[in-house]
């Protein structure tokens, strides 16, 4: 079975919020690259914090395991 990794929320405020991802399947299966990867989970996290927020939202991939970072990190923003 595959899962979406290991989640772990750093930061959430009214208008923001940060989630780190460890093991990611997606950065794991598509291997190193030069940009971030993780697209379904940016598109999943978005529509979160555009319920969360009551308004529109954009998230942004800040790190990624593809890239050799050691997680990957999203921030929300409203």
């Amino acid at each position: 079975a595959i899962g979406w990794g290991e989640f772990s929320l750093e930061h959430l405020d009214g208008r923001r919020f940060v989630v780190a991802i460890r093991h990611s399947p997606f950065a794991d299966a598509h291997g190193p690259s030069v940009a971030p990867v993780c697209h379904v989970t940016r598109g999943v996290l978005e529509r979160v914090a555009e319920a969360l927020f009551d308004a529109r939202a954009r998230v942004t991939e800040t790190a990624c395991a593809a890239t050799g970072a050691p997680l990957c990190r999203f921030e929300a923003r409203a």
